[in-house]
């Protein structure tokens, strides 16, 4: 509040941003955990270790494990993205506010301004890029490394 110095209800929607962005940061760096045991789980089941079969309800636990975690990160981003929509409304509305009413802080004005510039320049956790987004790295890495591994060990073993 002192570093804006804007009023304690204006505060509302930059802490949920921020507590959103934080809290999601978090959980994508434990999100690639669940992911890299599945990278192993199917790396195990590679031919090159062993002569093992792929029945189908093996493949529909990968798949099933692999669309639950997509929802997952879609909840995730669609909630902060909900978040962010409505601090940045509720940030409006105090803006609009201060400039009809002529608030008698003169900087209340452009504090606010500055706040819901920091809301939108936020990057962190559920607010990163897309492709910069832990959760999605963390889907696609499994996936594409298993391929280029699998690539690899048929070139390099194939003959042996």
């Amino acid at each position: 509040r002192r570093q804006f110095r804007v009023r304690d209800r204006d505060m509302d929607g930059y802490l949920d941003v921020q507590f959103a962005a934080e809290k999601s940061e978090e959980t994508g760096r434990l999100i690639y955990m669940p992911f890299m045991i599945q990278f192993l789980f199917i790396l195990s089941r590679n031919s090159y270790f062993d002569h093992w079969t792929w029945p189908a309800t093996l493949v529909f636990i990968f798949v099933g494990n692999f669309f639950l975690a997509c929802t997952a990160w879609g909840i995730l981003r669609h909630s902060a993205r909900n978040i962010r929509k409505r601090a940045q409304e509720d940030l409006r509305e105090a803006i609009h506010q201060a400039a009809l009413l002529g608030d008698p802080d003169k900087n209340r004005h452009d504090d606010l301004l500055k706040m819901q510039q920091r809301i939108e320049e936020e990057r962190r956790g559920a607010y990163a890029r897309f492709i910069q987004d832990p959760a999605l790295l963390a889907m696609l890495l499994p996936s594409g490394i298993f391929g280029v591994l699998s690539i690899l060990f048929r070139l390099l073993f194939a003959g042996t």
